[in-house]
């Protein structure tokens, strides 16, 4: 395996789709591209179409919108990796109000102390989807 670069398509479908095209030209037997941009997926899509490679070059990028789903159950895209979106919202929601209302008290006096009844950080998670579970989104 061989990796042929880094490219920046500027989350740019039509500069998403001119890059692979090059790419495909000029590296016949391209095995796979990742695209890290919503936009990239169906940029790379097109240029696979295009250049009528579907099934012969694996494609795989972020994002799970509409388009990215309807791609991958083409068979153009391959596998996606999603944000859990719906979590943002209700969590950070939740975080709040428990940063105003405390649920529990973890000192003497937490507000003094510095403390958050928060983690420092929160990890949402992700969805994988690919032709094996795409049906179900």
């Amino acid at each position: 395996m061989e990796f042929v670069g880094k490219y920046d398509d500027q989350n740019s479908m039509e500069l998403a789709a001119r890059i692979t095209a090059d790419l495909l030209a000029s590296h016949p037997d391209l095995a796979g591209i990742g695209g890290f941009d919503s936009n990239t997926g169906p940029g790379m899509a097109l240029a696979i179409k295009e250049a009528n490679k579907q099934g012969k070059v694996f494609l795989t990028t972020v994002d799970a919108e509409e388009i990215h789903l309807r791609l991958v159950k083409e068979g153009t895209l391959h596998y996606l990796v999603g944000q859990k979106r719906e979590l943002f919202t209700w969590m950070g929601a939740d975080l709040l109000f428990a940063m105003r209302h405390p649920p529990f008290q973890m000192g003497k006096n937490d507000e003094m102390a510095g403390l958050q009844p928060v983690p420092e950080s929160v990890d949402t998670g992700i969805m994988e989807i690919d032709s094996s579970n795409v049906r179900y989104f």
